[in-house]
């Protein structure tokens, strides 16, 4: 539903934009500092200097252009008078009096970035906002809004074949879309293993607002098949009133049917008032300790009016079984590890980028100590902020988290994301913490990032002075021509022998002509066999020798030493030009490593490319798949756990795959079982399991007990359908957005 707000301020200039011609124009130069403009609102936007924004409405006259092409309309600023200006940009469907509609993509990247937003299948009227952040002293820009090509669909290819999925997510849960999977196995029992992702609300207006909760999934048989959760800690909203924030011990339900507490529902056709739309968890993250229990960490946003606030909690789970899913006893209740109890503080403080861990070396005692990270944002002082890592340390099983953040980053780095904290496999007090600071390549004019290291020997109450591995070239906020939003976040494992691999996406030069900016992104690895002292140069994991670009990396060491690195893959999205640039559709890959990076063995994982631009969430500063995904690996198995759109493809494409699924728009949650053998990059012959399924053809595999699992259950809603009247059964295809297999229908 597109709701116009005629009231919004009128644009600047208008244009229009046809295949054959692009519409330019010229930003006007001025001081801004509009930091506070909230994108789903679209609010403050003036001509102060504290809500400067400059809009200008465009009109796209595709004509017979999609009829034998995909692709849209890129719209881009860049060119800034002054090169470090800050400047976000903003694009909302419209109509010809310039009204303000859905927000349809965003981007705000670091100052100087040139932005750039991508609308799919684009027609009509569109208001675009620039947005002046942080503009001092005054500066314009140049705008451009041009037509693309691409390939429709993606190519169906089956060679290499990939491996049969097992959904995690139940699309009939309503929930409208999932991303940033995590995932954890029991050192206890390799089959049980618990997960957890974002899942966008089941409002109508969920993806558009980016607001979503945390869900959570269990296996008992190695990922075969899975149990969806659904909303971690929830309860009814009275049980979790805005005066209990931040002592809340649950999470307030949504009611899908009632319009939220934000400015952006003020004209919300169904009324005003669900505060548990508002309240978001987010960035999960699980582990489990040696005897089995589960553990979850999730950031913690109650809507406070201030904004800020974000606060990080915990939540356990002793030894999961399936007895506790019939009892309803799994997850605890909500256990604070940081929150901000005063107005003064949610206005200051927001916590964000979250991981933790769990020591399970030998010699620490019935449950290791436990160490929480995560990037704490507040005011810029004169010897640290606006950021910096933070961690805090348990030693009763998560039950408590005494005292307050310890600083590990030092505070003259000011600009650092992306924490990420291990666990040393021999020593049961050390911790390691990896991270990214940004500062210093804003500061030189490089845009380069570099990766730093702090270790604690005793547990997490001190830390050693932070030392530099790799300086890397960040990914680009959005790679060209697209629209969803990047991080080059660093992902570090523990070898069985205390070695450290730190694996992460680089942006490097492309091997061939013809690449939309010349760059392209590789996974790399960097080894250090003296508990972070040194490291090794940085070595490539992924074998193609094309322009693809693979990114989001996760990194697990099996017990004997295996490196096991999954990522996203874009090498068989193949250019044809002038119809498709390639590098666009996307796949899993997993790389596997017995000689610590030397050469590796790669693994076609997914079956069936998926496209990112279907129906993605919206974030501030792109479209949202994620900025990480999920992988855990033993001798056995290796499982990646990642979202992706390819149940929105045609089913006819897999048929052996797919046989069963249930199909839908939205981003989904999956995992594969990749057996440790030759045939899949491994070599373990002393598995007889992964010898065993090896030996299925991916055919017969698609069709074993994981398929019939999930034809079960695609069964079963289709029985729901099919008792259904046909205006109740359409009721219930449009509200959860399913196209089932044998009827063929969709919601919107």
């Amino acid at each position: 539903m597109l709701l116009l707000v005629p009231g919004a301020a009128a644009a600047d200039r208008s244009g229009t934009t046809t295949p054959a011609t692009p519409f330019t124009w010229p930003g006007p130069s001025a001081v801004g500092h509009n930091e506070g403009y909230d994108g789903a609102s679209g609010e403050p936007c003036g001509k102060s200097v504290g809500d400067y924004c400059d809009a200008t409405l465009v009109n796209v006259q595709a004509g017979n252009f999609y009829a034998s092409s995909g692709g849209g309309v890129e719209f881009v600023i860049g060119d800034y008078d002054v090169p470090d200006s800050d400047f976000d940009l903003y694009v909302y469907e419209s109509d010809a009096s310039g009204a303000l509609g859905d927000l349809v993509g965003s981007s705000a990247g670091p100052s100087g970035e040139e932005e750039q937003v991508a609308v799919p299948q684009a027609s009509g009227y569109y208001l675009v906002r620039v947005i002046y952040w942080d503009v001092d002293p005054a500066s314009g820009y140049d705008g451009v809004a041009g037509f693309f090509r691409r390939a429709k669909f993606p190519a169906d290819i089956d060679d290499p074949p990939g491996l049969q999925d097992s959904l995690a997510s139940d699309p009939f849960l309503g929930f409208r879309s999932h991303s940033e999977p995590h995932i954890a196995q029991s050192p206890a029992d390799p089959n049980v293993l618990i997960a957890a992702s974002k899942m966008y609300n089941r409002d109508r207006d969920s993806l558009e607002e980016y607001e979503f909760k945390i869900g959570t999934y269990v296996s008992f048989d190695r990922g075969r098949t899975w149990e969806d959760l659904g909303q971690l800690a929830v309860c009814r909203p009275r049980q979790a009133p805005p005066e209990s924030w931040p002592n809340n011990t649950c999470y307030p339900n949504e009611n899908p049917n009632r319009g939220g507490t934000g400015p952006e529902d003020a004209g919300d056709d169904r009324g005003q008032g669900d505060f548990g739309e508002e309240y978001v968890t987010s960035d999960p993250w699980v582990d489990f300790d040696e005897r089995g229990n589960a553990y979850t960490m999730v950031l913690d946003s109650p809507p406070f009016e201030s904004g800020g606030g974000w606060g990080m909690s915990f939540h356990r789970w002793r030894t999961p079984t399936r007895r506790d899913l019939r009892r309803g006893n799994t997850w605890s209740e909500r256990i604070p590890i940081n929150a901000y109890d005063t107005a003064e503080e949610q206005e200051l403080f927001l916590d964000d980028k979250n991981t933790f861990a769990v020591n399970n070396a030998p010699g620490g005692g019935r449950t290791g100590t436990m160490v929480a990270c995560w990037g704490q944002n507040g005011p810029q002082l004169e010897d640290r902020g606006p950021q910096q890592i933070v961690c805090e340390r348990s030693t009763d099983g998560g039950r408590s988290w005494p005292g307050e953040p310890t600083p590990v980053s030092p505070g003259e780095q000011r600009l650092v994301i992306g924490a990420h904290v291990v666990a040393d496999t021999r020593d049961p007090d050390t911790f390691y913490a990896v991270w990214l600071e940004y500062l210093s390549g804003v500061l030189d004019g490089s845009g380069t990032n570099t990766l730093y290291l702090s270790k604690t020997t005793n547990g997490g109450q001190t830390w050693s002075e932070a030392t530099p591995v790799q300086t890397i070239t960040p990914l680009p906020n959005i790679f060209p021509r697209q629209s969803f939003r990047n991080l080059s976040l660093p992902i570090m494992a523990v070898g069985p022998r205390s070695q450290l691999y730190l694996t992460y996406a680089d942006y490097n030069p492309a091997p061939r002509p013809g690449d939309e900016d010349g760059m392209q992104a590789d996974i790399e690895l960097t080894v250090s066999h003296d508990r972070g002292t040194t490291w090794s140069a940085p070595r490539k994991v992924n074998r193609d020798r094309t322009n693809a670009d693979q990114f989001q990396p996760y990194i697990r060491v099996t017990p004997r030493g295996q490196l096991n690195v999954s990522f996203f893959d874009r090498r068989l999205d193949r250019p044809d030009p002038p119809n498709h640039p390639g590098n666009f559709f996307i796949d899993t890959w997993l790389a596997r490593s017995i000689d610590e990076g030397a050469t590796w063995g790669e693994t076609r994982v997914s079956h069936d490319s998926w496209d990112p631009s279907i129906n993605p969430p919206i974030s501030g500063s792109g479209q949202f798949i994620g900025d990480y995904q999920g992988l855990v690996a033993d001798d056995c198995f290796a499982i990646p756990f990642v979202n992706d759109t390819h149940l929105a493809n045609d089913p006819a494409r897999d048929r052996d795959f797919d046989r069963g699924q249930p199909r839908s728009r939205f981003q989904e949650v999956f995992s594969w079982q990749v057996p440790n053998t030759r045939r899949y990059g491994g070599g373990n012959r002393n598995c007889a399991a992964a010898q065993r399924f090896a030996g299925e053809s991916p055919s017969a595999g698609a069709q074993g007990a994981g398929a019939a699992r999930a034809a079960r259950r695609a069964r079963r809603s289709e029985r729901v359908l099919d008792s259904a009247s046909p205006d109740r059964a359409r009721r219930l295809a449009a509200k959860h957005q399913i196209i089932t297999e044998a009827k063929g229908t969709t919601g919107r």
